[in-house]
């Protein structure tokens, strides 16, 4: 079964909502973008596409004797067809995993909230890198949000929220702000901490309450980050419940994000 071939069948079964494929090569382009473009108008395609060093289009033709062709051609020709493109193999995962339960944002305003000051900087370098912008929260939000905030915080973009515990408040304040299209959470707490909180009988995932579970969580694209020992990442999987992705990165976040606008982008704009 050929590419093409692949997609048209993946694109007609309606237990797939999300198709991804890794390519070394692509022995007829044109048959392949053509179907790309018919199934990518259905459900999201993304590809993890090898071969974009010499060394790297070397390989692939000893490999599998295809030739993998110039990478800003492919590059130019996935986003013809709405086609996304992942750059690891986690991310493609992590990428699929949140288009096929996130909704579609009605823009590329983000919010990033996090307790690690480092990691949300990785995160909006990612992001803007990727042609997203940083959302400005409304002044009414900001004015709620401070009622139960220390003095040592600031309100920003990221929003560090540090070890005050104010994870729930802050995603709050994010869903309900309507200058936010789309929130990237990274919980992040010290595994000393976690284990206090469990020795007492305290599920980690309540710093978290049951923000998770209201319908305004449904409205807009929410990904979270998580990293740490299992224990913690099970704690939030089972407050985040199905529907809300974890994702394995701060970086992945940020690509899932984009590749939510991107396809957006695509239905809107698709002949």
């Amino acid at each position: 079964m050929s590419e093409s071939e692949l997609l048209e069948y993946l694109g007609n079964d309606p237990q797939t909502r999300v198709i991804t494929l890794y390519l070394e090569g692509i022995k007829d382009g044109k048959s392949f973008l053509s179907a790309a473009r018919r199934v990518s108008r259905k459900k999201p395609v993304v590809v993890l596409k090898s071969g974009r060093t010499e060394a790297g289009k070397k390989a692939t033709a000893s490999h599998t004797g295809s030739i993998s062709g110039e990478d800003d051609i492919h590059e130019a020709a996935f986003r013809q067809a709405g086609v996304i493109r992942a750059n690891t193999f986690h991310e493609l995962f992590d990428i699929a995993k949140v288009l096929s339960r996130q909704p579609l944002p009605k823009g590329n305003r983000i919010a990033v909230i996090t307790s690690s000051g480092s990691l949300g900087v990785l995160t909006v370098d990612r992001c803007i890198s990727l042609g997203l912008r940083l959302a400005e929260y409304t002044p009414e939000r900001i004015g709620e949000f401070k009622k139960s905030i220390p003095r040592w915080m600031s309100v920003g973009n990221p929003l560090d929220v540090g070890p005050s515990g104010l994870l729930a408040p802050a995603i709050r304040m994010a869903l309900t702000d309507e200058n936010v299209d789309g929130i990237i959470v990274i919980p992040v707490v010290p595994y000393a901490v976690i284990s206090g909180w469990m020795q007492e009988g305290m599920p980690p995932g309540m710093i978290l309450d049951d923000v998770l579970q209201s319908p305004q969580s449904r409205v807009k694209p929410l990904i979270i980050t998580t990293l740490g020992k299992t224990e913690w990442i099970n704690s939030i999987r089972s407050v985040s419940g199905d529907e809300i992705p974890l994702v394995s990165s701060p970086e992945n976040a940020a690509a899932a994000m984009a590749a939510l606008c991107r396809y957006r982008h695509y239905l809107e704009t698709a002949a």
